[in-house]
């Protein structure tokens, strides 16, 4: 089976150029290209002995497990362009720049499903973001920040219409959906926090649920630990209920396309979706947050990591500048250690910048991918 017939049409981006091939049923022959940003690193841990599970992970010189940690980022089709210029959603609910971002931790284990050759664990965590589903625009100017704009004609059911056929078509896709909306909640911006929110209300859908976290007011000043505020404001139980997607395969089907060959162990049960303004900055910050959380709790879960960890907190309360000015430091709470955990020991080998969500993996795609 071709990789084209089983893909995403949201993501295919010569999907024009391969549809002739497809009517004629020359699957295999395709090909699929997506716009956006692929990572893989090897990450080597120690392996704990908590592990509730059989089959334990294989294991090297030292008793550590290597594994790879993937990143893939792909950039919606429709409605797709530059920073400025392409803004909200149009009439079908299509919104501008959205983005489908998927780590994943491959485990390998001995026995399992593969008996003597081995398998595979694959743990997946989704999570998306997009514009806001509303009809504005930031026309580019030599203003450092350009005024919003928000589309007056037809009032406020011009918006909730298309909004909620964004909503309506990440519910169907996903399942259950945070919407985490960091804007600010003053001037231009808390218009289109104040709007969004109402196309929230409007589909009265239990399955979406919106937090709105002022960013830039919570972590003035570089108080990067309040992004704590954000988990708690989410709900612990509400976003670990989510949960992640994990899959066992044998060593030697990790080149098939046959699904059925798979055990699903469990599925991932809904997204978190983050918007800024612009989708990147603090968009990055707040997705490689939950992300490094969502791992943390894989790596718990098979043994790789302590079920108590140790996180270094302020050591003094106060301390002097260079100034003479004393300045006082915050000792974390647990659910501010929680948001920073640092990765194991052994873990330093792998490129930092993997658990980021980077810029570089939303701005307007500098690489082009070939999904086989």
């Amino acid at each position: 089976m071709g990789a084209l017939r089983r893909f995403d049409s949201r993501f295919c981006w010569n999907g024009s150029m391969v549809r002739d091939m497809c009517v004629a049923e020359a699957h295999a022959f395709c090909a699929v290209v997506i716009n956006g940003f692929a990572s893989f690193s090897p990450l080597r841990l120690p392996l704990h002995t908590h592990s509730p599970l059989s089959g334990p992970p294989v294991c090297v010189g030292g008793g550590d497990v290597v594994c790879t940690l993937a990143l893939i980022s792909r950039r919606d089709v429709r409605r797709a362009g530059t920073r400025f210029c392409t803004r909200g959603c149009d009439a079908e609910g299509s919104c501008a720049n959205y983005i489908e971002t998927e780590q994943i931790l491959l485990i390998p284990r001995a026995g399992g499903v593969g008996g003597v050759g081995g398998s595979v664990i694959a743990c997946s965590y989704l999570q998306t973001r997009g514009s806001m589903p509303l009809f504005w625009k930031q026309v580019a100017s030599l203003k450092y920040t350009p005024p919003f704009e928000i589309k007056k004609e037809g009032g406020e059911e011009t918006h909730t219409q298309a909004g909620g056929k964004h909503l309506d078509e990440i519910v169907k896709c996903y399942g259950d959906n945070i919407l985490v909306n960091l804007v600010d909640k003053k001037g231009g911006q808390k218009r289109l926090g104040d709007m969004f929110t109402k196309v929230v209300e409007a589909k009265n859908d239990k399955r979406l649920t919106l937090v709105w976290f002022d960013f830039h007011h919570e972590c003035r000043k570089m108080q990067w630990h309040k992004l704590a505020g954000l988990i708690e404001e989410i709900g612990v139980r509400k976003l670990d209920g989510l949960g992640w997607c994990e899959i066992e395969y044998a060593q030697s089907d990790r080149h098939t396309t046959d699904v059925n060959t798979y055990k699903v162990i469990r599925r991932q049960q809904g997204v978190v979706r983050t918007n800024c303004v612009d989708c990147l900055d603090r968009t990055n910050v707040v997705q490689s947050v939950i992300g490094r959380r969502a791992l943390h709790t894989q790596l718990r879960v098979w043994g790789m990591a302590p079920l108590k960890e140790k996180v270094p907190t302020a050591s003094t309360t106060t301390r002097t500048r260079s100034d003479g000015k004393k300045q006082t430091q915050k000792t974390l709470t647990p659910h501010e250690k929680e948001c920073f955990l640092p990765l194991p020991p052994h873990s330093r080998e792998i490129n930092t910048h993997t658990l980021t969500q980077n810029s570089d993996a939303q701005k307007s795609a500098s690489h082009t991918h070939t999904h086989t």
